[in-house]
Parts: C-alpha cells; sequence; structure tokens
C-alpha cells in the first residue's frame, strides 16, 4: 500500500511542485542543476558538470546543441542563466531624493551616461539599498550588452526552452551565500572560473561592489604546462592532483603565478576599502571567500591565507548546501535557482524587457491559477460538504419515516387492541351492571333499614326509576290516594324531568304532635349524607304511578323520594324504555 501511494505521489510531484534549471555558462565548464520547490523547501534534483574541452565541444555550434540535448533529456523546464561578470557592469548610483516616479528616468539617464550607448542597446535592472558610507540614497545597478545577453539566448534557439531569468555571477555567488548565512559586517566573495575571477563586496548583507579580472584557473593550467613542457590536458591533471603551493612543490615556480592573482584580488578589495571606508581603518581583517572550479586545487587556499592581508577562507559548509550539492562549484548556479524560486528577492537581472513581459504575464497566470486552484478546493470542499449535509439529511428523513411507519403500525395495533377490548368489555358490561345495581339495591336496602330503626315510618315501596315511571295504568280496583300537597320548601331539588339511575321510594310518617314535614325533611337530610347517593329529592303527587294499595297507606302522611345513585365508572347511559314497553318487575311493595 505505502510503495502504491509513494508511487503515485511521486508522479503528482512534477504537477505539484515548481521547478527550474539553473545553467552557469563558464568557458571551459557548464554547471547545470534542476531543481524543484515544493512546501517551501528546494531541493536539487538534478546536478552536472559539463566539461567543454573534455566532452571535444570546441565550437560554439557543438557546445550550443549539446546543451540542447542536456535540456532535453532533463524536461522542458524554465531555465535561467548566469552570465560571466566581465559581460556586464555592477555599479552603485547615489541619487539625488526624489520621488519613486522619478528614479527610473534618473537611473536611465545615469546609465547612458556610464555605458555612452543608446537605451536600445543595454539592458538594465536596479533595486534600492540602505544609506551607508557617503551614500545617501544608492540604488544598486547591473547593466549589460543587450546583444551579450542575445549571445547566450541563441544558444537554445530552435528549441522550447523557456528563459525566465537572466542574472550576472555576482548577483547568483551572493544570493548563494545570503540564502543560508546571517550578513553581518563586511565580507569580500570571490569566485575563481577559469577565464576569470569575480569579486564582490557585502556590507551589511547588501551588495556594495561587483567587479571581475582576467586571471582564472586556465592562467594557473598554462604556467603550469609551461613549467613542465608538457599538454594543457596533462597539466591540468597535474595542477588538480598535486600540491604546488607546498614547501616540498615540484614547481616551486608556480606560486609566482598564484601571488599575481592575489594581488589582483588584493587591489580589487584595497580600491574599493579606500574609497568607502576610513582610510585609517585596517582592513587585514576582511574575511574573503573563495569559490568556484579553481578553488579546489590543492593547497590553495592554505597558501592564499598565509600570503594574503585578508582572511581567505573556503565556502563554509552547510552554507546552502541541499543534498550535499558541493557549492564550491555550483554556488553560483544555485543563486541562478534562489533567483527564480524568489522574484521578489533584492536581485539585478539582465533579463531582456520582451522576456520580463512574458514572465510577469506568466507569474500572473501561476498566481491566478494557483487562487482559481484554491477556489476550486474551496468549492469542491463546500460541494463535498452540502452533499454529505444532503446524504445526511436524506438518510436522516428515512429514519423519521421508518420511525414513523413503525409508530403508525404500533398505533394501528394499539387501536385494534382498544376495539378488541371494547368488544370484549361490551360483552361483560351488562354483567357488571347487573353486578352493580344488585349491589347497589342490597346497599339502599342496608341503609333504609337502618335509617327506618329509629324512626316512626314505615316504607310501602321501593322501586327503580325506570320501572317505576314505566307503570303508568293503574291496576283495576286501585284509585290514587288523596295526599296532602308537599311543600315547596322541603324539596332540595327540582323533580326528575325524566327516569334516572336511582330508585323511587314511597313511605307513609305517623302524624304525631301536628308536625307533618318535620320528620320527612330530616329523612331526606339523613339520606343526603349517603355517599351512595347523588341526589335524594320528594316526588310531587302527580308524578306517582299509584302502585300501592290504598288501604296500605294513610292519604293524609303518604310521601314519595326521588333518590338518584352516584355515577360509576363503567354504568352505560340508561336508555329511557318507550312507553307501552313491558317494564321488567323491578317494583315491590314493601310491608309496613
Amino acid at each position: 500500500m505505502l510503495p502504491a501511494i509513494a508511487n503515485l505521489f511521486n508522479r503528482a510531484r512534477p504537477w505539484v511542485a515548481q521547478r527550474c534549471i539553473a545553467v552557469d555558462l563558464g568557458s571551459h565548464h557548464v554547471k547545470v542543476i534542476m531543481a524543484e520547490r515544493m512546501l517551501g523547501r528546494t531541493q536539487i534534483v538534478h546536478q552536472e558538470i559539463i566539461d567543454l574541452p573534455g566532452e571535444g565541444l570546441l565550437s560554439a555550434g557543438e557546445i550550443n546543441q549539446h546543451l540542447q540535448e542536456v535540456m532535453a533529456r532533463l524536461g522542458n523546464y524554465p531555465v535561467a542563466l548566469v552570465i560571466p561578470q566581465h559581460a556586464a557592469i555592477s555599479q552603485i548610483i547615489d541619487l539625488p531624493t526624489s520621488e519613486e516616479k522619478d528614479v527610473q528616468a534618473l537611473i536611465a539617464q545615469e546609465t547612458l551616461s556610464l555605458t555612452g550607448l543608446s537605451d536600445s542597446s543595454i539592458i538594465y535592472d536596479y533595486y534600492r539599498l540602505q544609506p551607508y558610507g557617503k551614500y545617501r540614497n544608492p540604488i544598486w545597478v547591473t547593466i549589460a550588452r543587450e546583444r551579450a545577453v542575445h549571445e547566450q539566448i541563441n544558444r537554445f534557439a530552435g528549441t522550447d526552452v523557456e528563459i525566465c531569468e537572466i542574472t550576472t555571477t555576482a548577483n547568483a555567488l551572493i544570493m548563494s551565500y545570503l540564502a543560508h548565512q546571517p550578513a553581518t559586517g563586511r565580507m569580500v566573495l570571490a569566485d575563481l572560473g577559469a577565464t576569470s575571477t569575480t569579486v564582490a563586496i557585502l556590507d551589511q548583507g547588501q551588495c556594495v561592489f561587483a567587479t571581475s579580472f582576467p586571471i582564472g584557473g586556465e592562467s594557473f593550467t598554462e604556467a603550469v604546462a609551461s613549467l613542465r613542457k608538457c599538454s594543457f590536458e596533462e597539466a591540468e591533471l597535474f595542477k588538480r592532483t598535486q600540491d604546488l603551493l607546498g614547501e616540498d612543490s615540484e614547481l616551486p615556480e608556480f606560486s609566482e603565478v598564484v601571488d599575481i592573482w592575489l594581488k589582483s584580488l588584493e587591489k580589487a578589495i584595497h580600491e574599493w576599502h579606500e574609497d568607502h571606508v576610513d582610510r585609517n581603518a585596517t582592513a587585514s581583517s576582511l574575511p574573503a571567500i573563495l569559490t568556484g572550479g579553481g578553488a579546489a586545487q590543492p593547497g590553495l587556499i592554505r597558501y592564499l591565507a598565509q600570503k594574503s592581508v585578508y582572511t581567505i577562507q573556503p565556502w563554509p559548509r552547510g552554507i546552502a548546501e541541499p543534498d550535499n550539492l558541493p557549492m564550491s562549484r555550483f554556488a553560483v548556479a544555485y543563486g541562478a535557482v534562489l533567483k527564480t524560486f524568489n522574484p521578489a528577492i533584492r536581485s539585478a537581472s539582465v533579463l531582456p524587457q520582451n522576456l520580463r513581459t512574458i514572465r510577469r504575464r506568466q507569474q500572473f497566470l501561476v498566481r491566478l491559477s494557483l487562487v482559481s486552484l484554491g477556489l476550486l478546493a474551496l468549492l469542491s470542499l463546500l460541494l463535498v460538504g452540502g452533499i454529505s449535509h444532503k446524504l445526511w439529511l436524506i438518510l436522516r428523513k428515512e429514519t423519521l419515516v421508518a420511525e414513523a411507519e413503525l409508530a403508525l403500525k404500533k398505533a394501528q395495533a394499539i387501536d385494534v387492541f382498544n376495539q378488541q377490548r371494547d368488544q370484549e368489555f361490551a360483552h361483560i358490561l351488562p354483567v357488571l351492571e347487573r353486578q352493580q345495581n344488585t349491589v347497589q339495591v342490597l346497599r339502599t336496602l342496608q341503609i333504609l333499614q337502618t335509617i327506618r330503626e329509629p324512626k316512626d315510618l314505615w316504607f310501602v315501596l321501593l322501586a327503580d326509576q325506570t320501572s317505576y315511571f314505566a307503570g303508568t295504568t293503574t291496576p283495576p280496583g286501585m284509585e290514587t290516594p288523596k295526599t296532602n300537597a308537599v311543600d315547596k320548601s322541603s324539596a332540595t331539588n327540582g323533580p326528575p324531568a325524566a327516569p334516572a339511575h336511582g330508585f323511587i321510594v314511597e313511605l307513609c310518617i305517623p302524624d304525631k304532635g301536628g308536625e307533618k314535614l318535620k320528620p320527612l325533611n330530616d329523612l331526606v337530610a339523613d339520606l343526603k349524607k349517603q355517599p351512595l347517593f347523588r341526589r335524594v329529592d320528594t316526588l310531587p303527587p302527580n308524578q306517582r304511578t299509584n302502585l300501592v294499595d290504598p288501604k296500605a297507606v294513610l292519604p293524609d302522611r303518604y310521601f314519595c323520594l326521588a333518590i338518584e345513585l352516584a355515577e360509576t365508572g363503567f354504568r352505560r347511559s340508561v336508555t329511557p324504555v318507550k312507553k307501552g314497553a313491558p317494564s321488567p318487575p323491578a317494583a315491590a311493595a314493601l310491608p309496613p
């Protein structure tokens, strides 16, 4: 699984990472490195040194053809070129304080006066420096002949190579050094090439001087060939493998050539030091870092450190050395890589104006593509989030629908159970009602018997109201007894308008002491206290059914009570019996 992921990542790297190829165009050696930048880190993908004499590449056409083949082999990536320092001029111009809009015109005027060439014949670039020494508004300017720049570009004519950056040896060397080394104080950087030596001076991290002189490693090789009376190739091999500057050197005269080179270097540094630094300040402590192909000669740096008034030392290890890149040979090319990956870095470029315009457009398109890619990624995330939310809502809805259907089925089952319960209850309800009625009749009889014992009265009839009011016809031989009208004050409630769930009680109360209604009112009051009865009331004579034999009652002391029972939870509503319908024998006369 992991190898598959790694393979997929490696395939996608060229589309995600930014790549470029840097070419340091030397006279005898061409240094080529291909680097990529991803997530803020620069990584060297490929490095090689093309030995032009060793490869038998002598003519310009052969060299150009070989370069084109190398570019085709590495891939179609943007190319950054480094032209020799002697093909350009780098200088500080101190402009009067002015508006930014006037700086370009002043620099163009100063540039034309320095070169004496027309504006169409030169390419220049500039950037501001911090004030130092006698300069109050210093501008670092790099000027190159347009013809010399196009000669380097034309080496790749007829190919699809895209030239994205062109800089000089001094500018690239400074960028390479400052990439990982804090810039404090003053520092001299020297690149010992084959035919020339480039010198750059830093002051507080900014380049203040750049020049070159035409003495390089080739001069050392020619001196060895002259002293040993051998070919140039044999002398080059001998120089690279032997320490010619030690005490037991086979060629003690060789040091004279090195001394000439050292005097040229010290002269360039001394002239700048006298012109820009206090003359009383010593220059012996000024460090000088030597790099380039010629610096790899055995014993050279040791000899120079002993002979020079300056502190000459090799390129420090660990400075801008990605993937163990030998910076003694590739420092300049690596500086071109940094300039390509960081266009905003403070460094002069001699890229022609038409290529600058193309590059700015490409950078704008790259930024626009990155923004579009970011927006597309954001929209994709929003789309994925929206889809996920919709899917969650759909699943939630389906869950709720399933729960609702389950609840509906449960409710329907409950309704079925309720219907079955009601049907079963309807079957046993008559039995329950008869049981309840029987209990109520017995309880009523008990209450009446209990109330009758201490009182002087007798009951002559007890009947349920439905049966009582259904018997409207008087049996033969029975007449309606004449009774006294009941005082309305003895009635606690009005007479029932229809048969209720209860009983009718007819009774006689003897007349004692001339009080006729008081015993009746006391009886009504005692019955109302019983929780079994909801309502107790007297029944007027005109509502009686005359079921009792008149001979069994005292007409003047004959009364009738309507008792309504309290409601029960399962009692059905009483359906009145239609007139003329047979009534059950629920009424009975009670013996006195």
